[in-house]
């Protein structure tokens, strides 16, 4: 049980962490793109 409470944390960790990621991957290529 305690394992798998672990193993959910871990998981909800990366998936916060891939959407950090990819939202200032994201925010960096808006603003690379020239104003309009």
């Amino acid at each position: 049980q305690l394992s798998r409470n672990i193993r959910m944390l871990q998981i909800e960790r990366d998936s916060w962490l891939l959407w950090n990621r990819a939202r200032d991957t994201l925010n960096n290529t808006r603003q690379d793109l020239p104003e309009v």
